[in-house]
This record gives C-alpha cells, structure tokens and sequence, in this order.
C-alpha cells in the first residue's frame, strides 16, 4: 500500500506542471493517428493560445491565471516581452520546468499572456 501511495504522489508532483497531453482527440505525437502531431517544421500544434494556456500552463498557474502552485500570471508577464515570455515557456525559470512547447506554439502562449494579463 505504502509503495501505490508513493507511486500516486509521485505522478500527481510531475503532472501538475509542464506539457501535457489530456489523452484527447488532439493529434497524438506519435504518428498513431496518421499524423505526426505538429503542424509545422518547429514542432507546433497549431493550437491556439488559450488552448494551450489550458492544457500546458493551467494546472500551476490557474484557469484564469489566479496562481495555483505557479505564481499568477497578473504578478510575472507585466513588464515582460513577448521574447521573455517565450523563453521563460521554452527554458523554465526558478522552480518552472520548461513546458517543452515548439517556437509558434510557444509565441501563441506568450501573445496570449500579454494580451490578457500584461
């Protein structure tokens, strides 16, 4: 019982933050659905900003960027450009990990950010 605990806690810590697949009808990246998962020579999803706020940033930073276990976003992107943004995203800071984002996925998450909470 002691060692199905620990392996509970341990994958709850590595999901909460970085990138995420929520097993949904998304394009699975490894080609099992016929694709390769990306949308373009860097790796993008073609997804959106806001769905990729949800699925990659939401779990520590809040739904609607309120601050779980990550800072809120209202407290980190003022003062931040876009540029700052998508490195922060792609190399982590502090105690983020990197979320392993492609360049245009990651410029979506940072135009997202700034146009909601710079």
């Amino acid at each position: 019982m002691t060692r199905t605990l620990a392996f509970a806690l341990l994958f709850t810590t590595l999901a909460a933050c970085g990138d995420k697949d929520d097993g949904g009808d998304s394009a699975a990246a490894d080609g099992t659905d016929g694709t390769d998962g990306t949308d373009g020579a860097d790796g993008g999803s073609g997804a959106d900003g806001a769905t990729l706020y949800a699925n990659s940033c939401a779990a520590c930073h809040g739904a609607s960027g309120e601050g779980v276990s990550g800072p809120a976003m209202g407290d980190v992107v003022p003062g931040k450009t876009e540029a700052d943004l998508i490195g922060i995203i792609q190399n982590g800071e502090g105690s983020m990990p990197p979320i392993g984002l492609g360049d245009s996925d990651a410029a979506a998450v940072a135009q997202y950010l700034s146009a909601n909470f710079g």
